[in-house]
């Protein structure tokens, strides 16, 4: 009887007095004190007297004591706003949750029996696909739900092709976190459903300061895998180039030995980024007090293992090009096996695009950019306000990072690193 008396119901509505919150067909919403307090009055009434409560008025809820915390403002605003969200949330017809209250929704026929869709705008064509599924879910249904009574998703805050990403907070916790969830038209995907579980177990076994520390994965009870990571409160390199030019050079230096570090550690445990770029590398907004910058590898969705055990659980087959165009090493443009060194490459073109302003190779298509990056030798850079010498010194790494033949590359991040080092300590004993 107490189970009962804890979960209340108002149609497929049933209520939580545990999170103050509410769950419907599997999504489960926190619900703001004065949505609570509605949604319990609006169930304690429909079971009591169906028809007084289908007839119940604005006026006759701002009279209602019980509904109204204290914190809250007494007034007709107010309340439409409260009972506009939680139609939002479960009820978009205005079929259960006092339907004679700001009753504005056009009712086309008969009540349906199944759970209410959430309208999504298409988006334009000629958006980008993950800027488009992004922009189409600003208004996005999951915000305000908490998965498996854990996780509340406070905001969303990116997207691409197969999922959104969240702020979310813990709710025993009260930790923030970055929460990715694949989108539900992608799960018919093995392979991207693969490659998102993938992505959650090898960075769950990466612990670097150089590498977003991922702290959950998980199945929502509406059916989409979330992974749960650490909230980088800062920019990516791609967002910031665009904006503020090339940093100093002893920014850059620091930014890409700590590059270096965090590859370093994945190399050393045995996985392969593959998808280096500068989108996947972020700025922390408040570094350490004892650095002036602090980077962070993210996005290791097309990671995989290059040692034996890549074969027990293949994300892509030999012959499949998988990265991004701008970025990839010739080997991984051919659909080749590909080894430590390609993300080194792919490293040393985020490196070339920082330096110079552009990246290496840019051809008319993607296509055309792949076969650039297999047949062509990148133009040399010219780094304003740094020496001939120290500019001849930058030019040979890029050529180390940027090499054809992965033999004439660098071997490990590490050497980079070292170079790059080498590269900024000369460039200070000449200012």
């Amino acid at each position: 009887m107490a189970d009962k008396k804890k979960h209340k119901t108002l149609g497929t509505i049933v209520l939580d007095h545990s999170i103050q919150g509410a769950t419907q067909a599997g999504r489960t919403f926190r619900l703001p004190p004065l949505e609570f307090g509605l949604l319990q009055y609006a169930a304690e009434s429909a079971a009591t007297d169906g028809l007084a409560y289908a007839q119940m008025s604005a006026p006759d809820l701002l009279k209602i004591d019980s509904v109204w915390p204290a914190s809250v403002t007494r007034n007709a605003q107010n309340l439409e706003a409260a009972i506009k969200q939680l139609r939002k949330k479960f009820d978009p017809r205005s079929e259960i949750i006092f339907p004679g209250t700001f009753a504005t929704a056009i009712r086309p026929g008969p009540i349906q029996a199944k759970p209410p869709v959430p309208i999504v705008t298409k988006p334009a064509k000629s958006a980008p696909a993950g800027q488009a599924r992004w922009e189409e879910n600003k208004g996005d249904h999951l915000v305000g739900t908490v998965f498996n009574g854990k996780y509340e998703l406070l905001e969303l805050i990116g997207g691409g092709a197969s999922g959104n990403v969240y702020r979310g907070r813990h709710v025993g916790l009260n930790r923030d976190s970055a929460i990715k969830v694949m989108h539900l038209d992608v799960l018919h995907d093995s392979e991207a459903v693969r490659r998102f579980q993938r992505e959650a177990k090898l960075t769950a076994k990466l612990s670097h300061i150089n590498i977003v520390e991922v702290r959950d994965f998980g199945l929502a009870e509406h059916g989409s895998p979330y992974l749960v990571m650490e909230l980088v409160d800062g920019s990516s390199l791609a967002d910031i180039l665009p904006r503020f030019g090339r940093p100093l050079l002893s920014d850059v230096v620091e930014l890409f030995s700590q590059a270096c570090a965090g590859l370093e550690h994945a190399h050393n445990k045995g996985f392969v980024h593959r998808d280096i770029k500068p989108s996947n590398l972020m700025i922390l907004n408040n570094p350490p007090a004892h650095k002036t910058v602090q980077l962070k590898i993210v996005d290791f969705g097309l990671a995989r293992r290059s040692d034996s055990e890549q074969d027990v659980s293949r994300i892509t087959q030999s012959g499949v090009v998988v990265g991004s165009p701008s970025y990839m090493s010739p080997e991984q443009c051919r659909g080749e096996e590909i080894d430590r060194r390609s993300d080194v490459y792919s490293l040393g073109c985020a490196l070339y695009e920082t330096l110079s302003g552009r990246p290496p190779f840019a051809g008319p298509d993607a296509v055309a950019t792949l076969v650039m990056h297999a047949t062509a030798e990148p133009a040399e850079i010219e780094v304003t306000g740094e020496s001939p010498l120290v500019q001849l010194r930058l030019n040979k790494i890029l050529k180390n990072c940027l090499a054809k033949k992965k033999e004439a590359r660098y071997q490990t991040a590490a050497e980079l690193a070292q170079d790059l080092q080498e590269a900024a300590a000369m460039a200070a004993t000449r200012t």
